[in-house]
């Protein structure tokens, strides 16, 4: 995290700079999945005074994380911190209490998860029981409850599935700048949620640049328009005619990636998971 804090990319090539236009005294950052509190230490240091709401799901990695800002941030600066333990789940009718279990790993606390495959599960890994709460009821208790979120970090190894798809066109909307990634291709496949889940997630998040340049499962949408990760500056594509046209996910990405993007999305199963069965059960086991 120290050579990210000193690395000179930018947020559309994977790093926090950048940002000067979005956070600040008066923005909200959200760090979705935010572990020991790492990202947030950067954020402060990096843009003095915003507000942030640190989501971490583990309550270990919770408990850590409050010691690390407690003992890295002055009292006035930990005031505009927010660390709430909770997972994010799917914005339904039900009760704001829906259960999961995750598998945390003690040599691995930045990759709290749901689909840990069997084989993989170790003697000293743990099964933690989780609650998930809606977005909404967090950022209420984080006292941001009117106030349009300003950058959205999303490294929650699969939770984006939860969040994205639970926002309306105008909450969604309301974020000028999302950040982070996606995990299809490291989910397995019995603990994957439906194709139409993840075609809803992956299509409002490769609207973002710094998502688009670096992410397979954007080119599903080569002609999706891409927005800039600066509030309201417009990404034009190279050419002579005017106005000139919007700029779309095929320009932005990374060519190479899309080359064997058909065979990919059949191995990972892309189109071909029916429903959401599995997804999030009661087990961290897949």
């Amino acid at each position: 995290m120290v050579n990210t804090l000193n690395s000179d990319q930018n947020v559309d090539n994977g790093g926090i700079n950048g940002l000067e236009d979005s956070l600040g005294p008066g923005k909200i950052f959200v760090d979705v999945g935010s572990c020991l509190g790492l990202t947030c230490l950067a954020i402060n240091a990096k843009y003095p005074g915003t507000k942030i709401v640190s989501i971490e799901p583990a309550s270990p990695s919770w408990l850590l994380q409050e010691l690390n800002l407690r003992c890295n941030l002055k009292k006035k600066e930990f005031k505009n911190v927010s660390v709430i333990l909770a997972g994010v789940g799917p914005n339904t009718d039900d009760e704001d209490n829906m259960m999961a279990k995750l598998m945390w790993r003690q040599t691995s606390t930045t990759s709290t998860r749901s689909w840990t495959p069997k084989e993989e599960f170790g003697s000293d890994d743990v099964e933690l029981i989780v609650r998930l709460r809606k977005l909404k009821s967090i950022l209420a208790e984080a006292d941001v409850i009117q106030t349009p979120i300003d950058v959205l970090n999303l490294d929650c190894q699969g939770c984006e599935y939860n969040v994205i798809p639970a926002l309306t066109e105008k909450e969604y909307e309301a974020i000028p700048t999302v950040m982070g990634g996606v995990h299809w291709g490291y989910i397995t496949s019995n603990k994957l949620p439906s194709s139409a889940r993840g075609k809803a997630t992956h299509e409002r998040l490769c609207g973002h640049e710094n998502i688009a340049k670096s992410t397979k499962e954007c080119c599903a949408f080569p002609d999706l328009p891409v927005k800039s990760s600066v509030p309201g500056e417009v990404l034009q594509k190279d050419s002579k005619g005017f106005p000139p046209s919007e700029s779309t996910v095929s320009d932005v990405i990374d060519e190479k990636l899309c080359d064997d993007f058909s065979t990919w999305s059949k191995e990972h199963n892309l189109n071909d998971i029916p429903d959401d069965f599995g997804w999030f059960e009661l087990s961290s086991q897949a």
